[in-house]
Formats: C-alpha cells, sequence, structure tokens
C-alpha cells in the first residue's frame, strides 16, 4: 500500500465523496460540513451566492492582509447515471494505489488536500493568508464562478495567485479552450408518415443541421493551430443530446440538440459558426413554404471564458515554485479560470488526478497523486511563512 504523508486526506476525501452533490441536487450537506470543520478550527467562513439549495464558500486562514493564496475548487460532480461502475459511486473504496469514486479526480481530491491542510497551515507563523474557495455548479457552466471571483475581489485584498486545483497530474495548466454550449430546437408540422408533403419533418431538418455542425468540426481539425501547446490543437464542435419524435409513423414536429463548441483562444466564434446560421436560414425559408408556424431557434446556454495566461507573467513566477515546475502547458478542457481571470485575477490551474478518469465510470485518483498534491501543499505553507519571500 502507498504510505500517504498525509492519511488525513484520504479521510476527508472519504466523507466529501459520500455527498452525492451531482449539479441538479443540492451541495449544502457538503457546505456545512466544511463549515462545521472550519468552526472546529476557528477559521472565519462566508457563503458566497446562497441560493435555496446551492451555496459556494469562501474562508480565510490567518492574517486579512493582502497578497494571500487562493485554493479553488468546486463542490459538484457530474451524474452517475447508465454508468456501469464496479462499486457505489458515492463510496469511497481504496485498491492498488487508488481511491475511486465520484469526484475523486473532479474535484473533490483537491478540496480534501487543502481541507486536510488547514491545522497545518494554522500552526505555522502566519505573515500571508491563505483562502479556501468552494464553489458550486461548475459542472453545468461554471455558474458559481463569477459570484465567487468577485467574493474573492471583495474580501482577499489583491491576492497573489488563485489556484483552481482541476485534475492536470500537478502540472501546470496556463491556457485552456473555452465553452459556449447552445440549443437548438426545430419546430416542425406533424403529419401521417404516408403524407410527407403534408408535413414538416423536423428531425430530418435537424439531421441536416447536424451535418454541418459536423463539417465544421472536421474543417477546424484539418486546420489545426501550429505549434499549439494544446492537446487538441483546434477549435472543436460537439453534439451531446439529440431529441425528437413521437412514433415511427408520425413525421415528427419538433427536435432539439444540445451542443457546443470548444474554441481556442482568440478564436472568432460568430465566423466558425457562420456556415451553421446560413443553413438555418435556408432551411427555415423551405419549413416556412409548408407552415409559417415552422421554425429554427438556437439558444445560448452557458459560455465559460477561455483561459490565456502570460507564461512570464508576475505571478507565474510563484506558480512555477510551488508547482515545482518552470513551464505550463494548454489542455482542452475548460475550468473556472477564464472567468477569473476575466476578473483581473493572477490565475494557474493545478491539481492532482488526470483529466483521463473525469466523468469516467470507476473515477479514481491514484495516492501517489494526493501526495503530489500535499508536496504542494507544503510549498504553499513555506510560501506563508516566508510572507510571500
Amino acid at each position: 500500500m502507498h504510505p500517504l504523508a498525509y492519511p488525513e486526506a484520504v479521510d476527508i476525501l472519504r466523507t466529501l465523496v459520500a455527498f452525492p452533490t451531482v449539479s441538479s441536487d443540492s451541495n449544502l450537506a457538503l457546505i456545512e460540513w466544511v463549515e462545521k470543520y472550519l468552526d472546529a478550527h476557528n477559521v472565519p467562513h462566508w457563503r458566497v451566492n446562497e441560493q435555496k439549495n446551492k451555496s459556494s464558500l469562501l474562508a480565510r486562514l490567518g492574517p486579512d492582509v493582502e497578497g494571500g493564496i487562493v485554493l479553488s475548487g468546486h463542490s459538484d460532480v457530474v451524474p452517475v447515471k447508465g454508468q456501469p461502475w464496479d462499486t457505489d459511486p458515492f463510496t469511497l473504496v481504496e485498491k492498488e494505489g487508488k481511491v475511486f469514486g465520484r469526484g475523486t479526480c473532479d474535484m473533490k481530491s483537491f478540496i480534501a488536500v487543502a481541507l486536510a491542510f488547514v491545522p497545518h497551515f494554522l500552526e505555522a507563523k502566519f505573515t500571508k493568508p491563505i483562502w479556501l474557495a468552494i464553489s458550486h455548479d461548475e459542472e453545468i457552466g461554471c455558474l458559481g464562478a463569477l459570484p465567487m471571483a468577485k467574493a474573492v475581489l471583495e474580501k482577499t485584498k489583491n491576492p497573489s495567485l488563485v489556484v483552481i486545483g482541476e485534475p492536470t497530474d500537478m502540472q501546470l495548466v496556463t491556457g485552456h479552450k473555452g465553452i459556449i454550449s447552445y440549443e437548438t430546437i426545430v419546430t416542425g408540422r406533424e403529419a401521417h408518415s404516408s403524407m410527407p408533403e403534408q408535413g414538416v419533418n423536423a428531425i430530418m431538418v435537424m439531421a441536416e443541421l447536424m451535418m454541418t455542425l459536423g463539417s465544421i468540426g472536421t474543417s477546424m481539425k484539418n486546420k489545426p493551430q501550429k505549434n499549439s501547446a494544446f492537446t487538441t490543437p483546434y477549435s472543436s464542435v460537439h453534439i451531446g443530446v439529440v431529441e425528437g419524435g413521437t412514433a415511427r409513423n408520425i413525421i415528427p414536429r419538433y427536435a432539439r440538440i444540445a451542443w457546443e463548441v470548444r474554441p481556442l483562444p482568440g478564436e472568432d466564434v460568430e465566423k466558425l459558426l457562420a456556415p451553421f446560421h446560413d443553413k438555418v436560414r435556408a432551411l427555415e425559408t423551405e419549413m416556412k413554404k409548408v407552415d409559417m408556424k415552422c421554425g429554427i431557434v438556437t439558444n445560448r446556454l452557458t459560455s465559460v471564458r477561455e483561459l490565456n495566461i502570460v507564461e512570464d507573467g508576475p505571478h507565474m513566477a510563484l506558480a512555477y515554485r510551488l508547482a515545482g515546475s518552470n513551464r505550463g502547458h494548454g489542455v482542452a478542457y475548460g475550468t473556472e479560470g477564464g472567468i477569473f481571470q476575466g476578473q483581473g485575477l493572477p490565475v494557474t490551474v493545478c491539481g492532482p488526478g488526470s483529466i483521463d478518469q473525469a466523468h469516467q465510470p470507476n473515477e479514481f485518483v491514484s495516492l501517489e497523486q494526493l501526495d503530489l498534491c500535499a508536496a504542494f501543499m507544503e510549498r504553499v505553507k513555506e510560501w506563508q511563512v516566508t510572507g510571500g519571500k
């Protein structure tokens, strides 16, 4: 068995995983547990963007002065429904040097290690504060990130660094794509399937739109960014949900897709999607010749800002020091980091676990990654004691 330097981190992770904080459900039980844990250590904390069944949490360890480090993570996880798990996803299982459970990788492990270090941070001679920021609803569009970023700006007095603890194998991430999600709804006209000329088949119309989105995605894939720092060096288009139809012998009136674009920093998304919008206009013209009530509507659902960090920026020397690294890299997935950066905060992304395990059945993080995260926190503690020198 891997000997953990801070076994209490696994105990806290076990507790956090046991809270089924799927984004569609409440996270308040987890927040309340963290509040009680912080209260036991006399750590002041504040709820952020509190709602009926959701809340974020911000806490300060140490003096209320400028220049602290913010350790930020999200409390919500993706659903497990329909996934072939070998164990109960909300019960932590340890085997073969790994711990399994929903959220172990994405991203309760970072929160667990940070909480395990609370007494160790507190026993040190403080000169700079450490802040803990736990947000909600990251998995459905980073909905809690902007209120949290604003709370950080209000409370923290110019932090030296915000660390977003998403799974990066404890490597520094200095850039990621944006995420813009949409739904497109086609309203056709129902008719008996034996008389297609009397109806407008919403699914067939949607199929043409899906082909257009697929063509856009292929075009981007065939024009990768040269010398890109991103593992997927092009802007991508993805369709994740398809709905429609009532019965085999009814021309469908309704069809819906949920889809997204993950643009590289600087990509003109409207220009990228121009062929799609042209196709919509052409199809609508033909549909309305049959029935003026027919139409196509596209709604933007969420927009997650891309992250683009200048690697020689003033806060990156600290980021390199904490990560024990001298370079960063780009990733295809999105984080709350872009939203924090958009508010003028100095950001990097670094956390335990591999994104390859995120959102998967039998999600896990290795004990080795937890120890690397603990080593990161040790360097945070050292920085805190030396006053940022």
